[in-house]
């Protein structure tokens, strides 16, 4: 186990040093193309994305787990996924390219058409990404991974940041994420150097497929949970209200979309490894989630409090409207962080059928409460997401404990006092905001240390262990 220990520790260190590495750079990005587009431009981005992420959801993502489940290797199986993920991701490309026009038509945003069909190519690509990720991801190493995805994310800020400030508008991104994908699939088969072949010999398969099925559903139940905003929203009030909600959105996630993802390959790599010893998951699991919490709550609570301050000064008045969405969505965030680590670990542990029925009673919550909110506009429609996710999340952590072997009052007691101190934390923020009586870069200065000290000062009082709690995580 300690050999398992060191690993997911190594990961979890050059994840985050890659991540680091590229948070300023790939921020700074951010602000800067959000400041330069428009929210109509960013309604055909949000579009174009989720229908992309719909096809990448339904081509991909299950088959490169598939590998990590099979500790040794085996050629047969790699080739039998390299044959699935071409053929699943040709169909797929083919499908999102003829039908743009349609798409385009029905939100009636003709300038979506091009876009999408521009990033449908990214779905071809991703199929010669599948086998190589997955066996770096089974043999733990995460130190070229991390490195590949830091360069990845950098080409993408700077391309994209580049065809804004040329001019470029709505094509900015997408032409950002098209090229940083073709840098991405290049060098991570330099890396690993797995020679595939297209096969038809699929015998001993079945066991492997269905578990990626069932993968494949779960990642498209959470595509239907993530994007169901996105649709509803830009059908009911119209590409530019939807680029407005999708920036709120956006800044909301930004944490965890830079930090979740790699996290969660990590402790999926690592449980998969100690699926057979039950006390060593529940330990695991509780320790992940106390830091978790130490870190999550600050950051989004924090964001939240700032949020007008942060849109007004580094996006500009034109983005104003979206602070409402950027602070519901916000206050919801470190649950949705805890959420993908339970759904991790349950994954690791080769269960993929418990997280399909967590995530389809999410699918049955999420989409008719936006249908309802965004009769009150963006505001109601964030509002909305926000009260469903919070009456999943207890209903899918007092089901998920159980079958994790985690008592309810030891996860309760890992989360609770980063809780309080991140109430507390907000509490003072907002005071000194309302102190200084401006909305100056000072102002946001001086309210996030204040914030930051009262957090840490809370912290420390309620929970004497945290400084070792640190230590351990840096050691």
């Amino acid at each position: 186990m300690s050999t398992i220990k060191s690993q997911v520790v190594s990961g979890v260190k050059w994840s985050l040093f890659a991540k680091g590495a590229s948070q300023l750079f790939s921020w700074i990005s951010t602000f800067f193309v959000i400041r330069i587009l428009t929210p109509n431009d960013f309604g055909i981005i949000e579009l174009a994305t989720a229908i992309i992420s719909l096809a990448m959801a339904l081509g991909i993502s299950g088959f490169s787990d598939v590998i990590v489940q099979k500790k040794e290797h085996d050629t047969k199986l790699c080739n039998q996924v390299f044959t699935i993920s071409l053929l699943v991701n040709l169909l797929l490309f083919i499908i999102i390219f003829s039908s743009a026009g349609a798409v385009a038509q029905w939100f009636d945003a003709p300038n979506l058409e091009q876009v999408v069909q521009l990033l449908s190519v990214n779905v071809l690509t991703i199929a010669f990404t599948v086998v190589p990720s997955g066996i770096l991801k089974r043999d733990m190493k995460f130190k070229p991974l991390s490195l590949i995805q830091l360069v990845m994310a950098l080409s993408n800020a700077a391309i994209s940041l580049t065809f804004a400030l040329n001019g470029f508008q709505y094509w900015s991104i997408p032409l950002g994420a098209f090229f940083s994908m073709i840098i991405f699939a290049v060098l991570i088969n330099a890396q690993v150097r797995q020679k595939v072949a297209i096969t038809f010999d699929f015998s001993d398969f079945r066991t492997y497929f269905n578990f990626g099925m069932f993968t494949i559903i779960n990642r498209t139940l959470n595509f239907i949970f993530l994007k169901a905003d996105t649709f509803i929203i830009g059908k009911a009030l119209g590409i530019a209200p939807l680029g407005t909600y999708s920036v709120g959105s956006q800044l909301a996630n930004l944490p965890l979309e830079k930090t979740a993802a790699t996290l969660n390959q990590i402790s999926y790599s690592g449980y998969a490894q100690i699926k057979n010893e039950p006390n060593s998951v529940a330990y695991y699991f509780v320790q992940s989630n106390r830091i978790l919490s130490i870190l999550v709550f600050p950051i989004f609570w924090g964001m939240a409090a700032v949020a007008e301050l942060i849109i007004g000064i580094l996006l500009g008045e034109k983005w104003l409207g979206a602070v409402v969405v950027f602070q519901l969505l916000a206050l919801a965030m470190p649950f949705r962080i805890f959420q993908l680590a339970t759904h991790s670990a349950i994954a690791g542990l080769g269960n993929p059928k418990f997280n399909t029925k967590n995530l389809f009673v999410l699918c049955l919550l999420i989409p008719p409460s936006i249908a309802v909110g965004v009769n009150w506009g963006i505001a109601g429609a964030a509002l909305a997401w926000s009260i469903a996710y919070l009456l999943f999340f207890v209903w899918m952590m007092g089901r998920s404990l159980g079958y994790l072997n985690v008592k309810v009052q030891d996860f309760l007691a890992a989360i609770f006092k980063p809780i309080i101190s991140g109430i507390l934390m907000v509490v003072c923020t907002l005071q000194v905001i309302s102190f200084m009586g401006d909305s100056s870069l000072v102002t946001l200065i001086s309210a996030i240390i204040a914030g930051a000290v009262t957090y840490a000062v809370t912290l420390l009082v309620l929970d004497k262990e945290v400084i070792q709690t640190i230590k351990k995580l840096k050691s």
